[in-house]
């Protein structure tokens, strides 16, 4: 069972936003719902094409490792201005 709180936290509201800066002052902000997929097949093929999860979970059996995705995102780029 996954015990982290962010999982917690998206069980009991799945939506999610995140912010990626882009190179200079532009970024691009990312929301929607939250979809868990239970499919441990595709959390197998995700853990062995991404060198990165399988260095932090060791493999999909791992039960701290969940696939997600998000369902319906809404794209918004912005630009920071850095102006006094």
């Amino acid at each position: 069972m996954n015990t982290k709180r962010v999982y917690a936290q998206l069980k009991s509201k799945p939506i999610a936003e995140y912010i990626v800066q882009a190179k200079g002052f532009k970024s691009l902000r990312v929301n929607g719902e939250i979809t868990f997929d239970d499919n441990r097949d595709a959390a197998l093929a995700m853990v062995e094409k991404v060198p990165q999860i399988k260095k932090m979970y060791g493999d999909a059996a791992d039960t701290h490792f969940e696939l997600i995705y998000m369902k319906n995102p809404e794209f918004k780029w912005f630009e920071v201005n850095h102006q006094k």
